[in-house]
């Protein structure tokens, strides 16, 4: 079956009921997700386990809903405000996470807090979050931390259908998250094409028999809901560490809206330079740098080292600070 007959089956409105999903979003959207920085705990206590909208998995010992000033170590301060999540490494292996699979009690049909998406009309889905890492306690061992993705809601409303993950066994990969990050909060963006996601549940279909599929378009519908999964991965072996995750923002983009670069991308260095003005890395604050800087702030769209003072913009604030630190030195 081609793409195109999938996507038209699911305009005939032989679509996985939307009921079972979270209310979309406004538009135009800045963050479909519910509870972005964790600061509402469940019900609105702020001694509760998880956060509103997210759900620990696995273990409340590994992945804890942490605030400033708690208490615990290593000490942590939030990336804003002063709620943020801990996710340690498994012992002595297995799987943790925070993630959106959770119900809503308070919206009628109690639907998952996964944010609803536009399978068939809309564009490519872009997720953001920051993490850290401390120096103290680094990732070691065969295992990784990162995000992981899945579109869920065609035949059962709670099942995954197709992901976006670090193991690259269905198409792009998320970025796998090792070592240490000098103890600074550190974006992480992955972006799923939609036409990617279009051509994994296609290769459902192609040369699998009837009866031996997981879910049929022509039956079943297609996903309309996105869940979020902030992870730490270990199999079969002990590990260590443990990965900080704050600032979640999901949107999905229009169709044809090109996306920004996901990032880190494998190889890029984990601790940011701790002089922002050596923007180059190497040990100098000189010419290279400003023009260095002035080539990524130009850039279409703007690499993503312009956002100097960390609002996920890069805008003309942006370009003010960085000069302003350029000539101030290190």
């Amino acid at each position: 079956m081609k793409t195109s007959a999938v996507i038209a089956l699911a305009s005939t409105g032989l679509v996985a009921s939307a009921a079972w999903g979270q209310t979309p979003c406004a538009s135009p959207p800045e963050n479909c997700a519910t509870n972005p920085s964790f600061e509402i705990g469940d019900f609105g206590n702020p001694n509760a386990i998880e956060p509103q909208g997210w759900h620990n998995h696995s273990d409340p010992q590994d992945c804890i809903w942490r605030r400033n000033d708690d208490g615990r170590l290593p000490a942590v301060t939030a990336r804003t405000g002063e709620r943020f999540l801990q996710v340690t490494a498994p012992s002595p292996s297995g799987f943790r996470s925070f993630s959106t699979d959770k119900r809503n009690f308070f919206a009628p049909g109690f639907p998952f807090y996964d944010i609803a998406i536009d399978f068939v009309n809309g564009g490519d889905i872009v997720v953001e979050a920051y993490f850290m890492v401390p120096e103290s306690d680094p990732i070691t061992g065969p295992g990784f931390a990162a995000m992981k993705l899945n579109m869920k809601g065609a035949a059962d409303p709670n099942q995954d259908n197709i992901s976006l993950d670090p193991f690259s066994n269905e198409g792009p990969e998320t970025f796998r998250i090792t070592g240490h990050t000098c103890g600074q909060w550190v974006l992480y963006r992955a972006v799923w094409p939609i036409a990617t996601a279009r051509q994994q549940i296609q290769s459902f279909m192609v040369g699998t028999p009837p009866d031996q599929r997981p879910y049929d378009p022509m039956f079943d519908g297609v996903p309309n809901r996105l869940k979020i999964v902030l992870a730490h991965f270990h199999n079969n072996e002990p590990a260590s560490g443990a990965v900080f995750w704050d600032d979640v923002r999901m949107v999905q983009l229009a169709p044809g809206e090109v996306p920004p670069p996901p990032t880190p991308l494998n190889g890029d260095p984990l601790c940011p330079p701790s002089c922002l003005a050596d923007y180059n890395g190497d040990g100098n604050v000189d010419p290279d740098d400003l023009a260095d800087y002035i080539s990524c702030y130009f850039t279409m769209p703007p690499c993503d080292r312009a956002d100097v003072n960390g609002d996920s913009n890069a805008d003309p604030d942006d370009l003010a600070d960085f000069i302003a630190l350029f000539f101030q030195g290190c």
